[in-house]
């Protein structure tokens, strides 16, 4: 993952873990969600850095990936292949029906029903 804002990134998926762990040990249910972005789409490994990106995600038991810009440089039907095989990963982009199905993920947290939608800005339409 590149990251563009100059600051420096801390930690990155170790530190990430270890706040989804601390999570669950006070908090009785979590919805984990990641917002996507995990490729660099002008990265020669994109395909494979995305792959792994998706093995990281399934161990920290992230429910619902929301799609990044970036991910939709991926071509459609490798995108559907990698996804075949993190089932448990909910994906969603609301506003992107023509290249992912799914608009919306249900998951329930505790006693409650809760619908995750992801939005990507319309800057990324032509995408």
């Amino acid at each position: 993952m590149r990251n563009t804002d100059n600051t420096e990134q801390v930690g990155g998926l170790a530190h990430r873990q270890t706040l989804i762990t601390d999570l669950r040990i006070k908090h009785n249910t979590v919805l984990n969600l990641h917002t996507g972005n995990l490729i660099d789409p002008t990265d020669a490994n994109a395909e494979w850095v995305y792959q792994i990106g998706l093995s990281a995600l399934a161990a920290m038991e992230v429910d619902v990936l929301c799609l990044g810009p970036n991910e939709l440089f991926l071509p459609l039907e490798t995108f559907a292949a990698f996804h075949a095989d993190y089932p448990e990963i909910g994906v969603v982009c609301a506003n992107v029906a023509d290249s992912v199905e799914t608009r919306y993920v249900m998951r329930s947290v505790s006693s409650t029903n809760v619908a995750v939608i992801g939005l990507i800005s319309e800057n990324y339409a032509a995408v």
